[in-house]
């Protein structure tokens, strides 16, 4: 982050606590935080205030910037349904929007109305070849 950044961090950890920051207190904080992202150092001080009452350290940035940075790397490591993975799903075709999407939607708080809308796009999905699963919602 640039110093400009750096003061808006601490700025914003002043206004969660009333903390004095003078010139030695900001080239503290950059000792120590300046090396990081300023969205993610941002992120952290939230990240702090939701979860704890204890006094915010530098230490506290850091170590929710690397729970931060973690959740980041482990999200896009995990496997995606991608529009690849669905073909393969089912058996390589994407299923396609239903003719009756607007009739779906404009019966979507009565039940009975709904299922029947549902049933037309069944018929348009087996009428194209799709199998259709028909144990959704069974426990």
């Amino acid at each position: 982050m640039s110093p400009d950044e750096l003061k808006k961090v601490v700025t914003k950890i002043q206004l969660g606590d009333s903390r004095q920051v003078d010139a030695n207190s900001l080239k503290e904080w950059w000792d120590n935080i300046g090396g990081l992202d300023f969205a993610d150092a941002i992120a952290a001080v939230t990240m702090h205030r939701q979860e704890s009452t204890v006094y915010l350290l530098a230490a506290h940035v850091v170590g929710n910037v690397r729970r931060i940075r973690q959740d980041r790397a482990e999200r896009a490591s995990a496997p995606s349904v991608t529009d690849d993975s669905k073909r393969s799903w089912r058996g390589g075709q994407t299923a396609p929007k239903p003719d009756n999407f607007e009739a779906m939607v404009a019966a979507a708080n009565d039940p009975a109305k709904f299922e029947e809308q549902c049933a037309i796009y069944n018929r348009q999905l087996a009428d194209a070849g799709f199998e259709i699963d028909r144990s959704y919602g069974v426990a």
